[in-house]
């Protein structure tokens, strides 16, 4: 009796062994987590080349009617916010910009 559980007891521990080194020989799979893939995802659409060009076009339209026109109202409150975005959007080069790397 004893014998079969010092034997069922040796195989666990062999094979919770087993697991353990097949674990620590794949980190990804052990320390993925399931938000990193759309998180990566969302992350690449927004500096992505569509959303930079918007962002830029953005910028400067708000930018000229900030420049040329007289902003009070519902319009100054759409011209902050596109500006907001545009700076959310092109953060890496605005960071870029300001650390001296030239942005992209």
């Amino acid at each position: 009796m004893l014998n079969r559980i010092t034997n069922a007891i040796s195989v666990q521990s062999a094979l919770g062994l087993l697991l353990t080194l097949f674990v620590l020989a794949m980190p990804e799979i052990a320390f993925a987590m399931p938000w990193d893939t759309p998180l990566r995802n969302f992350t690449d659409n927004l500096t992505g080349t569509v959303a930079t060009s918007v962002a830029a076009i953005v910028f400067v339209v708000a930018g000229l009617l900030i420049a040329f026109g007289e902003v009070n109202g519902i319009l100054g409150t759409v011209l902050r916010i596109a500006l907001g975005l545009s700076f959310a959007l092109m953060a890496t080069s605005w960071i870029g910009i300001f650390s001296g790397s030239g942005g992209r």
